[in-house]
Protein backbone atom coordinates (compact mmCIF):
# COMPACT_ATOMS: atom_id res chain seq x y z
CA UNK A 1 0.00 0.00 0.00
CA UNK A 2 3.03 2.33 0.45
CA UNK A 3 4.69 1.46 -2.15
CA UNK A 4 1.62 2.62 -4.62
CA UNK A 5 1.13 6.05 -2.10
CA UNK A 6 5.06 6.59 -2.94
CA UNK A 7 4.63 6.04 -6.46
CA UNK A 8 1.45 8.02 -6.76
CA UNK A 9 3.32 10.93 -4.39
CA UNK A 10 6.17 10.89 -7.48
CA UNK A 11 4.08 11.25 -10.23
CA UNK A 12 2.30 14.34 -9.06
CA UNK A 13 5.46 15.84 -8.10
CA UNK A 14 6.75 15.38 -11.66
CA UNK A 15 4.02 16.72 -13.15
CA UNK A 16 3.66 19.85 -10.61
CA UNK A 17 7.40 20.22 -11.79
CA UNK A 18 6.30 19.68 -15.44
CA UNK A 19 3.60 22.39 -15.14
CA UNK A 20 6.21 24.88 -13.52
CA UNK A 21 8.70 24.85 -16.63
CA UNK A 22 5.98 25.14 -18.77
CA UNK A 23 5.01 28.22 -16.98
CA UNK A 24 8.08 29.91 -16.59
CA UNK A 25 9.02 28.89 -20.87
CA UNK A 26 5.46 31.04 -21.21
CA UNK A 27 6.71 33.71 -19.18
CA UNK A 28 9.89 33.51 -21.35
CA UNK A 29 8.08 33.68 -24.72
CA UNK A 30 5.41 36.24 -23.70
CA UNK A 31 8.35 38.77 -22.57
CA UNK A 32 10.13 38.23 -25.25
CA UNK A 33 7.09 38.87 -27.54
CA UNK A 34 6.36 41.94 -25.76
CA UNK A 35 9.95 43.64 -26.10
CA UNK A 36 9.65 42.82 -29.87
CA UNK A 37 6.37 44.51 -30.20
CA UNK A 38 7.81 47.69 -28.49
CA UNK A 39 10.06 48.52 -31.18
CA UNK A 40 13.35 46.84 -30.48
CA UNK A 41 14.52 45.36 -33.45
CA UNK A 42 18.10 43.72 -34.65
CA UNK A 43 19.95 46.61 -35.46
CA UNK A 44 23.31 47.00 -34.99
CA UNK A 45 26.53 48.96 -36.63
CA UNK A 46 27.82 46.62 -38.61
CA UNK A 47 31.06 47.95 -40.41
CA UNK A 48 32.89 51.69 -39.03
CA UNK A 49 35.49 53.78 -39.85
CA UNK A 50 34.32 57.04 -39.23
CA UNK A 51 33.22 58.56 -35.52
CA UNK A 52 29.51 59.10 -34.92
CA UNK A 53 26.95 60.29 -32.42
CA UNK A 54 24.24 58.07 -31.15
CA UNK A 55 21.76 60.52 -29.23
CA UNK A 56 18.76 58.25 -27.03
CA UNK A 57 16.85 59.51 -24.22
CA UNK A 58 18.57 62.53 -23.92
CA UNK A 59 21.96 61.17 -23.88
CA UNK A 60 25.16 60.98 -26.06
CA UNK A 61 26.59 57.61 -26.80
CA UNK A 62 29.82 57.77 -29.14
CA UNK A 63 29.11 54.67 -31.68
CA UNK A 64 31.30 51.38 -31.95
CA UNK A 65 31.46 48.04 -34.26
CA UNK A 66 28.42 46.09 -33.02
CA UNK A 67 26.73 49.03 -31.34
CA UNK A 68 22.82 47.86 -30.84
CA UNK A 69 20.54 50.89 -32.19
CA UNK A 70 16.75 50.70 -30.95
CA UNK A 71 13.71 52.11 -32.07
CA UNK A 72 13.94 56.26 -31.71
CA UNK A 73 17.46 57.06 -32.20
CA UNK A 74 19.26 59.83 -33.38
CA UNK A 75 22.54 58.83 -35.40
CA UNK A 76 24.98 61.40 -36.54
CA UNK A 77 27.94 60.49 -38.68
CA UNK A 78 30.91 63.06 -36.82
CA UNK A 79 34.07 62.02 -38.90
CA UNK A 80 35.26 61.27 -42.27
CA UNK A 81 34.95 57.86 -43.43
CA UNK A 82 31.16 55.56 -43.19
CA UNK A 83 29.32 53.89 -40.52
CA UNK A 84 26.97 51.14 -42.21
CA UNK A 85 24.06 49.25 -39.98
CA UNK A 86 22.51 45.70 -40.67
CA UNK A 87 19.03 45.27 -40.21
CA UNK A 88 17.10 42.07 -39.97
CA UNK A 89 20.35 40.68 -41.20
CA UNK A 90 19.30 41.42 -44.63
CA UNK A 91 18.99 45.15 -44.99
CA UNK A 92 22.01 47.52 -45.14
CA UNK A 93 22.41 51.02 -44.74
CA UNK A 94 25.83 53.02 -45.36
CA UNK A 95 25.82 56.54 -44.02
CA UNK A 96 28.27 58.79 -45.20
CA UNK A 97 30.11 61.71 -43.64
CA UNK A 98 28.19 64.36 -41.76
CA UNK A 99 24.62 62.57 -42.69
CA UNK A 100 22.45 62.51 -39.71
CA UNK A 101 19.26 60.29 -39.41
CA UNK A 102 16.19 59.29 -36.86
CA UNK A 103 15.30 55.65 -36.96
CA UNK A 104 12.41 54.65 -36.48
CA UNK A 105 11.77 50.74 -36.38
CA UNK A 106 8.88 48.38 -34.86
CA UNK A 107 7.80 44.49 -35.67
CA UNK A 108 9.13 41.30 -36.15
CA UNK A 109 10.56 39.19 -38.65
CA UNK A 110 7.23 38.47 -40.22
CA UNK A 111 5.83 42.25 -40.12
CA UNK A 112 8.73 44.67 -39.76
CA UNK A 113 8.35 48.45 -40.25
CA UNK A 114 11.22 50.83 -40.68
CA UNK A 115 11.59 54.76 -41.05
CA UNK A 116 14.56 56.30 -41.75
CA UNK A 117 14.29 60.18 -41.31
CA UNK A 118 17.45 61.49 -43.65
CA UNK A 119 17.60 64.89 -41.75
CA UNK A 120 20.97 65.64 -43.61
CA UNK A 121 23.66 63.71 -45.66
CA UNK A 122 23.83 60.79 -47.96
CA UNK A 123 22.82 56.91 -47.22
CA UNK A 124 23.13 53.81 -49.06
CA UNK A 125 20.66 50.99 -48.79
CA UNK A 126 20.78 48.14 -49.73
CA UNK A 127 17.49 45.51 -48.93
CA UNK A 128 18.61 41.78 -49.74
CA UNK A 129 15.44 39.84 -49.20
CA UNK A 130 12.15 41.11 -50.14
CA UNK A 131 9.70 42.49 -47.84
CA UNK A 132 6.61 40.85 -46.68
CA UNK A 133 3.24 42.20 -47.51
CA UNK A 134 2.42 43.22 -44.01
CA UNK A 135 6.18 45.11 -43.81
CA UNK A 136 7.61 48.61 -44.86
CA UNK A 137 11.01 50.37 -45.46
CA UNK A 138 10.66 54.01 -46.23
CA UNK A 139 13.12 56.73 -46.40
CA UNK A 140 11.93 60.24 -45.50
CA UNK A 141 13.49 63.90 -46.19
CA UNK A 142 12.01 67.07 -45.65
CA UNK A 143 10.87 67.05 -49.41
CA UNK A 144 10.06 63.49 -50.32
CA UNK A 145 9.05 60.20 -49.14
CA UNK A 146 10.75 56.90 -50.67
CA UNK A 147 9.10 53.71 -50.09
CA UNK A 148 10.72 50.15 -51.44
CA UNK A 149 9.51 46.72 -50.95
CA UNK A 150 12.99 44.90 -51.65
CA UNK A 151 15.98 47.50 -53.89
CA UNK A 152 19.27 48.63 -53.83
CA UNK A 153 19.50 52.90 -54.19
CA UNK A 154 21.51 56.35 -52.93
CA UNK A 155 19.21 59.03 -51.29
CA UNK A 156 21.60 62.19 -50.82
CA UNK A 157 19.57 65.78 -48.80
CA UNK A 158 21.76 68.87 -49.11
CA UNK A 159 19.93 71.70 -47.39
CA UNK A 160 20.94 75.20 -49.21
CA UNK A 161 20.86 77.33 -46.53
CA UNK A 162 17.21 78.93 -47.10
CA UNK A 163 15.04 76.45 -45.03
CA UNK A 164 14.65 74.14 -48.42
CA UNK A 165 16.71 71.14 -49.46
CA UNK A 166 17.84 69.30 -52.60
CA UNK A 167 17.07 66.02 -52.82
CA UNK A 168 18.94 63.31 -55.03
CA UNK A 169 18.08 59.81 -56.06
CA UNK A 170 19.84 56.96 -57.68
CA UNK A 171 18.15 53.86 -58.07
CA UNK A 172 20.91 50.18 -58.27
CA UNK A 173 18.18 47.69 -58.45
CA UNK A 174 14.34 47.54 -58.22
CA UNK A 175 12.47 49.81 -58.12
CA UNK A 176 11.91 52.65 -55.72
CA UNK A 177 8.50 54.76 -55.13
CA UNK A 178 9.07 58.42 -54.70
CA UNK A 179 6.14 61.12 -53.65
CA UNK A 180 7.23 64.87 -53.32
CA UNK A 181 5.87 66.80 -50.19
CA UNK A 182 2.74 67.90 -50.48
CA UNK A 183 2.32 66.02 -53.79
CA UNK A 184 -0.02 62.89 -53.56
CA UNK A 185 0.92 61.28 -56.69
CA UNK A 186 3.69 58.49 -56.13
CA UNK A 187 6.42 58.55 -59.34
CA UNK A 188 8.47 55.42 -60.00
CA UNK A 189 11.94 55.25 -60.56
CA UNK A 190 13.67 51.95 -61.68
CA UNK A 191 17.02 50.72 -61.77
CA UNK A 192 19.79 52.88 -63.63
CA UNK A 193 17.70 56.09 -63.22
CA UNK A 194 17.69 59.17 -61.04
CA UNK A 195 16.14 61.93 -59.86
CA UNK A 196 16.24 65.24 -58.15
CA UNK A 197 13.30 67.10 -56.20
CA UNK A 198 14.00 70.48 -54.31
CA UNK A 199 11.58 72.29 -51.46
CA UNK A 200 10.31 71.15 -47.82
CA UNK A 201 7.91 69.96 -45.77
CA UNK A 202 5.83 72.96 -46.97
CA UNK A 203 6.20 71.68 -50.32
CA UNK A 204 8.79 70.28 -53.06
CA UNK A 205 8.74 69.92 -56.62
CA UNK A 206 10.35 67.49 -59.33
CA UNK A 207 13.44 68.89 -60.97
CA UNK A 208 13.92 65.94 -62.89
CA UNK A 209 13.24 62.23 -62.87
CA UNK A 210 14.01 59.19 -65.27
CA UNK A 211 17.34 60.18 -66.18
CA UNK A 212 20.40 58.26 -66.22
CA UNK A 213 22.81 57.84 -63.54
CA UNK A 214 25.83 60.27 -63.48
CA UNK A 215 27.77 57.68 -61.73
CA UNK A 216 31.12 60.27 -61.54
CA UNK A 217 28.42 62.08 -58.93
CA UNK A 218 28.49 59.19 -56.37
CA UNK A 219 30.93 59.24 -53.62
CA UNK A 220 33.34 56.70 -53.93
CA UNK A 221 32.35 54.29 -51.03
CA UNK A 222 29.21 54.15 -53.24
CA UNK A 223 31.21 53.53 -56.45
CA UNK A 224 33.20 51.11 -54.44
CA UNK A 225 30.24 49.16 -53.14
CA UNK A 226 28.52 48.90 -56.45
CA UNK A 227 31.60 47.55 -58.33
CA UNK A 228 31.58 44.96 -55.29
CA UNK A 229 27.51 43.97 -55.81
CA UNK A 230 28.56 43.76 -59.59
CA UNK A 231 31.41 41.48 -59.69
CA UNK A 232 29.56 39.43 -57.38
CA UNK A 233 26.77 38.79 -59.90
CA UNK A 234 24.34 40.77 -58.14
CA UNK A 235 22.52 44.23 -59.51
CA UNK A 236 22.35 42.59 -62.90
CA UNK A 237 19.86 45.07 -64.15
CA UNK A 238 22.10 47.91 -63.67
CA UNK A 239 23.25 49.35 -67.04
CA UNK A 240 26.66 49.77 -66.14
CA UNK A 241 29.78 48.06 -66.31
CA UNK A 242 32.59 47.72 -63.74
CA UNK A 243 35.20 49.36 -66.22
CA UNK A 244 32.98 52.16 -66.35
CA UNK A 245 32.22 52.25 -62.73
CA UNK A 246 35.99 52.25 -62.07
CA UNK A 247 36.91 55.00 -64.19
CA UNK A 248 34.70 56.95 -62.13
CA UNK A 249 35.81 55.95 -59.30
CA UNK A 250 39.50 57.02 -60.30
CA UNK A 251 38.13 60.48 -60.67
CA UNK A 252 36.49 60.42 -57.64
CA UNK A 253 39.58 58.61 -55.23
CA UNK A 254 42.16 60.62 -54.63
CA UNK A 255 40.22 62.37 -51.80
CA UNK A 256 38.66 59.13 -50.75
CA UNK A 257 40.59 57.85 -48.10
CA UNK A 258 39.07 58.27 -44.59
CA UNK A 259 41.97 59.93 -42.01
CA UNK A 260 42.35 58.02 -38.99
CA UNK A 261 39.39 57.84 -36.65
CA UNK A 262 41.58 58.20 -33.87
CA UNK A 263 41.94 62.04 -34.73
CA UNK A 264 39.88 64.50 -33.21
CA UNK A 265 37.87 66.58 -35.68
CA UNK A 266 39.94 69.65 -34.47
CA UNK A 267 42.96 67.79 -35.41
CA UNK A 268 41.54 67.05 -39.04
CA UNK A 269 41.15 70.60 -39.52
CA UNK A 270 44.43 72.07 -38.54
CA UNK A 271 46.16 69.40 -40.34
CA UNK A 272 44.03 70.41 -43.56
CA UNK A 273 45.06 73.55 -42.67
CA UNK A 274 48.18 73.57 -42.64
CA UNK A 275 48.52 71.26 -45.33
CA UNK A 276 46.73 73.94 -47.49
CA UNK A 277 49.78 76.50 -46.12
CA UNK A 278 52.76 73.97 -46.65
CA UNK A 279 51.73 72.53 -49.75
CA UNK A 280 50.53 75.09 -52.18
CA UNK A 281 54.07 75.73 -54.52
CA UNK A 282 54.20 71.41 -54.54
CA UNK A 283 50.57 71.64 -55.83
CA UNK A 284 51.74 73.18 -58.44
CA UNK A 285 54.37 71.39 -59.97
CA UNK A 286 52.14 68.03 -58.99
CA UNK A 287 48.82 69.30 -60.66
CA UNK A 288 49.86 67.77 -64.05
CA UNK A 289 50.45 64.23 -62.86
CA UNK A 290 47.05 64.67 -60.46
CA UNK A 291 44.70 65.82 -63.29
CA UNK A 292 43.29 62.39 -65.08
CA UNK A 293 43.77 62.67 -68.72
CA UNK A 294 40.95 62.83 -71.06
CA UNK A 295 38.00 62.03 -68.47
CA UNK A 296 34.52 63.71 -68.86
CA UNK A 297 31.64 64.11 -66.61
CA UNK A 298 29.00 61.17 -67.90
CA UNK A 299 24.85 62.21 -67.71
CA UNK A 300 22.86 64.36 -69.72
CA UNK A 301 24.33 65.08 -73.32
CA UNK A 302 25.01 68.09 -73.74
CA UNK A 303 24.41 70.17 -76.45
CA UNK A 304 27.38 71.39 -78.33
CA UNK A 305 28.43 75.12 -78.68
CA UNK A 306 30.04 77.07 -80.69
CA UNK A 307 33.19 78.58 -79.22
CA UNK A 308 32.55 76.18 -76.22
CA UNK A 309 35.70 76.15 -73.48
CA UNK A 310 37.77 72.74 -74.61
CA UNK A 311 40.02 72.65 -71.49
CA UNK A 312 36.84 71.31 -68.98
CA UNK A 313 37.50 68.17 -67.69
CA UNK A 314 36.59 67.06 -64.47
CA UNK A 315 38.78 66.90 -61.57
CA UNK A 316 37.44 65.37 -58.70
CA UNK A 317 40.71 65.58 -56.32
CA UNK A 318 38.97 68.17 -53.44
CA UNK A 319 35.46 67.58 -52.95
CA UNK A 320 33.20 69.75 -51.01
CA UNK A 321 29.63 68.00 -50.35
CA UNK A 322 27.43 71.04 -48.61
CA UNK A 323 28.84 73.90 -50.88
CA UNK A 324 27.11 75.58 -53.26
CA UNK A 325 28.12 75.08 -56.95
CA UNK A 326 30.60 77.34 -58.09
CA UNK A 327 30.17 80.52 -60.11
CA UNK A 328 31.63 81.43 -63.50
CA UNK A 329 34.34 82.79 -62.55
CA UNK A 330 38.52 82.69 -61.94
CA UNK A 331 39.19 80.40 -59.78
CA UNK A 332 40.59 81.37 -56.52
CA UNK A 333 44.94 81.43 -55.46
CA UNK A 334 43.89 79.62 -52.37
CA UNK A 335 43.21 76.26 -51.74
CA UNK A 336 39.85 75.76 -49.56
CA UNK A 337 40.20 72.23 -46.92
CA UNK A 338 37.57 70.28 -48.73
CA UNK A 339 36.03 68.39 -45.55
CA UNK A 340 37.09 65.08 -47.42
CA UNK A 341 33.86 64.08 -48.80
CA UNK A 342 32.86 63.59 -51.89
CA UNK A 343 29.43 64.35 -54.00
CA UNK A 344 28.09 67.33 -56.76
CA UNK A 345 29.50 70.86 -56.72
CA UNK A 346 32.85 69.87 -56.06
CA UNK A 347 35.28 72.35 -57.52
CA UNK A 348 39.49 71.77 -57.85
CA UNK A 349 41.15 74.94 -56.64
CA UNK A 350 45.17 76.18 -58.17
CA UNK A 351 46.71 79.24 -58.35
CA UNK A 352 48.21 77.98 -61.75
CA UNK A 353 47.88 79.88 -64.50
CA UNK A 354 47.62 79.55 -68.39
CA UNK A 355 51.02 80.27 -70.20
CA UNK A 356 53.19 80.26 -67.00
CA UNK A 357 55.37 77.28 -68.78
CA UNK A 358 53.17 74.39 -67.45
CA UNK A 359 49.80 72.56 -68.92
CA UNK A 360 47.11 74.01 -66.79
CA UNK A 361 44.42 71.33 -65.02
CA UNK A 362 41.04 71.71 -65.57
CA UNK A 363 38.60 73.26 -62.87
CA UNK A 364 34.75 71.63 -63.19
CA UNK A 365 32.90 74.38 -62.96
CA UNK A 366 28.94 74.00 -62.02
CA UNK A 367 26.23 76.51 -62.57
CA UNK A 368 22.89 77.25 -60.70
CA UNK A 369 19.86 77.54 -62.38
CA UNK A 370 16.69 78.69 -60.19
CA UNK A 371 13.27 78.62 -61.05
CA UNK A 372 11.10 80.90 -60.01
CA UNK A 373 7.47 82.50 -59.78
CA UNK A 374 6.40 85.37 -61.25
CA UNK A 375 6.66 86.91 -57.31
CA UNK A 376 10.42 86.14 -56.78
CA UNK A 377 9.90 82.85 -54.90
CA UNK A 378 12.28 80.15 -55.61
CA UNK A 379 10.35 76.97 -57.26
CA UNK A 380 12.79 74.82 -58.52
CA UNK A 381 16.69 74.40 -58.31
CA UNK A 382 19.20 72.42 -60.74
CA UNK A 383 22.65 72.29 -60.55
CA UNK A 384 24.07 72.20 -63.91
CA UNK A 385 27.56 71.67 -65.51
CA UNK A 386 29.40 73.68 -67.73
CA UNK A 387 28.29 73.29 -71.18
CA UNK A 388 25.48 70.97 -70.41
CA UNK A 389 21.46 72.06 -70.78
CA UNK A 390 19.23 72.61 -68.03
CA UNK A 391 15.90 70.83 -67.94
CA UNK A 392 12.27 72.20 -67.80
CA UNK A 393 11.02 71.03 -64.47
CA UNK A 394 7.91 68.56 -64.58
CA UNK A 395 5.75 70.53 -62.87
CA UNK A 396 4.98 74.32 -63.20
CA UNK A 397 4.23 77.50 -61.58
CA UNK A 398 0.37 78.48 -61.80
CA UNK A 399 -0.56 82.17 -63.37
CA UNK A 400 1.95 81.51 -66.31
CA UNK A 401 2.45 80.59 -69.45
CA UNK A 402 6.72 79.69 -69.81
CA UNK A 403 9.69 80.22 -68.65
CA UNK A 404 11.42 83.35 -69.36
CA UNK A 405 15.37 84.85 -68.70
CA UNK A 406 14.64 88.48 -68.80
CA UNK A 407 12.21 89.37 -70.96
CA UNK A 408 12.47 86.07 -73.58
CA UNK A 409 11.44 82.88 -73.95
CA UNK A 410 14.08 80.20 -72.57
CA UNK A 411 15.87 77.69 -74.98
CA UNK A 412 16.23 74.66 -72.64
CA UNK A 413 18.53 73.19 -75.53
CA UNK A 414 21.45 76.29 -74.50
CA UNK A 415 24.40 75.17 -73.16
CA UNK A 416 24.61 76.93 -69.47
CA UNK A 417 27.48 78.60 -69.15
CA UNK A 418 27.18 80.97 -66.09
CA UNK A 419 24.24 81.08 -63.22
CA UNK A 420 20.52 81.62 -64.65
CA UNK A 421 17.39 83.06 -62.57
CA UNK A 422 14.32 82.02 -65.13
CA UNK A 423 11.04 83.13 -64.26
CA UNK A 424 7.73 81.81 -64.79
CA UNK A 425 5.36 84.35 -65.93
Amino acid sequence: MSEKKSAFLSGKLILCIAAAVCAVIAVIVFFALRARSTGYRDISVFEISADGVVSRNGEELSVYQGMKLQNGDNLKVTGEGFLRLLLDQDKYVSLEPGTEINLTASGNDTDSHTQIELVAGRILNEIDSKLSENSSYEITTPASVMAVRGTAFYVSCEPDGSGSYTVDLAVLDGTVGTTASGAETEQFVEAGEAAQLFGNEDGAQVTYINEPISYDMLPSNVLNRIVERKENGDWAALPVTTEELKAALSIAEPDTAPNQTTETADTKTQAKTQETTDDSSANNSEADSEQPAGTEKTGRPKKPAENSPTDNEDDFSEQQPNTPPAANSPAPTEQQPSGGTDGPGKNAVTDKKPGDGNSFPAVPVNHTVLFTTADGKVFARQTIEDGACAVCPTLIPTGGSNWYLNDAVYDFDTPVTTDLTLCYK
